[in-house]
């Protein structure tokens, strides 16, 4: 009798130490996953061992235990999260991910744990596969089979897992097909969603897939340089000026003169984006073809304006092909006739970068000049407005010198 109720003591003081604790564990882990471990007087050290490996699993397993495992599991530091990482712990997530009978929270934290310790598991496409055969639009949005697939997929893009996405190319739900294309999935399939998918989100993750491909396949992106989305235009530009750049492809020369054709249209194009045509004109001077932005240089001297289109030439001419000397012969007199600061800082900038001894003394002078320009503006602007003819304002060389006072003025005003 006495032997029994030792032993029955001993049970009820181990059962107490159990709850202590379960329910410090559950407190820290609380405290954790709302972000206020630093109440907590063991933020500092390793978690409690609310659960052992063999716990963790038969918690998960138990319909009343896994949200906890679960929230556990997820407030981990990764090196301790790592050390339960294993077969059957994921043989475990893949069980309550495909247990239509557990809560959607479940679900979707288990996945989101799969994705947090890097594994790409079946559990993850069968979500994608089994939102395949739900019915419209209208039934299929706010379900949790959907719900599930948006998040698996996000999940296998994260991890970098394109092969298991391609049937998700042709999923009814933009969302997913928009995983799926930023992937880099199905090259092919790719193309045909870049110029034709009615989604602009879904079109331009194409666009960025296509971009993580490279080579011959993101060709195609000349014809989605006439989207209707300016930015969509503008991205497209941009990724076929990346390709001239690749090191693991070489473009022949149609495919070279097939480029440059498509993106002098689009830069040409009076009509088009801003953005768009000042796209184009970066990818030019990368493929080589510079005569778009002497245009643009010209025009910008002789008239001024289009200081986008400006900006963009002065980074084309300087990213380019050309020599360093070839490139400082196009660049020094932007900077030194330019009516735009903004152009004129972007010049002297390139400038510096590309080596030129001389760059602070244009950039000096140039600023001096037009300084000079804006300060004799001013001042016929107040003439005029107080009746003085343009004929009468002072010339040139008695406005220069006040030209510190205008900015001392204009500092003092700010």
């Amino acid at each position: 009798m006495r032997l029994k109720l030792l032993q029955s003591g001993r049970a009820e003081r181990s059962r107490a130490h159990s709850s202590l604790r379960y329910a410090q564990g559950l407190w820290w882990t609380a405290l954790t996953f709302m972000g206020l471990s630093s109440l907590c007087p063991l933020s500092d050290a390793a978690p409690p061992p609310l659960y052992s490996p063999a716990v963790t699993l038969k918690a998960l397993r138990h319909p009343a235990g896994a949200l906890d495992a679960l929230r556990y599991l997820h407030t981990l530091r990764p090196i301790d999260r790592a050390l339960l990482a294993g077969e059957e712990l994921f043989r475990q997530l893949d069980e309550l991910i495909l247990d239509e009978r557990r809560s959607l929270q479940v679900r979707l934290w288990s996945v989101e744990l799969l994705k947090a310790m890097g594994a790409a598991r079946p559990s993850l496409q069968a979500l994608i596969k089994a939102s395949l055969t739900l019915g419209s639009p209208e039934d299929r949005e706010g379900t949790e089979a959907l719900i599930l697939a948006r998040s698996a997929a996000l999940s296998l893009r994260a991890l970098g897992r394109a092969d298991l996405l391609t049937e998700a190319l042709s999923h009814p739900d933009p969302e997913l097909r928009g995983h799926a294309a930023a992937s880099g999935a199905g090259p092919k399939r790719l193309c045909q969603l870049a110029l034709t998918d009615p989604w602009p989100q879904v079109r331009g993750s194409a666009i960025r897939g296509l971009e993580r491909v490279g080579g011959s396949e993101a060709l195609c992106l000349r014809e989605a340089l006439r989207d209707q989305e300016p930015q969509l235009q503008a991205r497209a530009a941009a990724v076929l000026g990346a390709l001239k750049g690749e090191s693991s492809w070489s473009p022949s020369e149609p495919q070279r003169a097939a480029v440059i054709r498509a993106l002098r249209a689009l830069a040409g194009t009076a009509s088009a984006p801003l953005n768009a045509r000042a796209s184009a004109l970066i990818s030019l001077g990368r493929w080589g073809s510079h005569q778009p932005c002497d245009q643009i240089f010209k025009t910008h001297l002789g008239k001024g304006g289009i200081i986008p289109l400006a900006l963009a030439a002065v980074e084309a001419t300087a990213l380019g092909t050309l020599s360093g000397e070839e490139k400082l012969k196009k660049l020094s007199p932007i900077l030194e006739q330019s009516s735009s600061l903004e152009v004129r800082l972007s010049a002297a900038s390139w400038i510096a970068r590309l080596g030129a001894p001389n760059g602070a003394r244009l950039l000096r002078r140039a600023a001096d000049r037009a300084e000079a320009r804006e300060a004799r503006a001013y001042l016929k602007y107040l003439d005029r407005a107080q009746g003085v003819s343009e004929d009468q304002a002072p010339p040139a060389e008695a406005i220069d010198p006040l030209v510190p006072a205008l900015e001392d003025e204009d500092r003092e005003g700010l």
